[in-house]
């Protein structure tokens, strides 16, 4: 039986680590061209190791910050231009404030609601135009729940 994901060109939000890097080391595993993104320079590098090893070849990983628009918009062309065709969008980058509610800032609040919601309304409109283009493409948009802190 052939790899599940084999020809998919696949962009993964937040991959650096966590569930986004697990996602990512998967859907090459199964064949898939991933971009893997992430804010974080220095933790995508550590993670790419891990790609480039289980695909047996160099994986492509571009920094880019969800809430920031022309980064994304960057990553997309970049995928467009390298593979044609973008297949799968994976939003995953998010976070969490542990913070105890009473004392959260907003700063603190809108920053979570910025990587959260706007980050993968960011990511979807940017690939939404070549889906409609190419009549197909697939988003997953990750979430998990935490409780308060004790």
């Amino acid at each position: 039986m052939g790899k599940r994901l084999e020809g998919k060109i696949a962009i993964i939000t937040g991959s650096a680590k966590g569930i986004g890097k697990a996602i990512a080391e998967l859907f090459i595993e199964e064949g898939a061209t991933v971009i893997a993104t992430s804010r974080s320079q220095r933790t995508l590098q550590e993670a790419k190791k891990s790609f480039d090893a289980i695909a047996g070849k160099e994986v492509d990983t571009m920094v880019a910050d969800t809430t920031n628009v022309e980064q994304v918009k960057e990553a997309v062309d970049f995928a467009i231009e390298k593979y044609g065709r973008i297949d799968i969008l994976i939003n995953n980058a998010g976070m969490n404030v542990f913070d105890d509610p009473l004392t959260l800032s907003l700063e603190q609040w809108e920053r979570c609601f910025d990587i959260n919601l706007k980050g993968a309304w960011n990511c979807t409109s940017a690939v939404l135009p070549y889906f409609v283009k190419q009549q197909y493409g697939n988003v997953v948009n990750i979430a998990s729940v935490h409780g308060l802190p004790q």
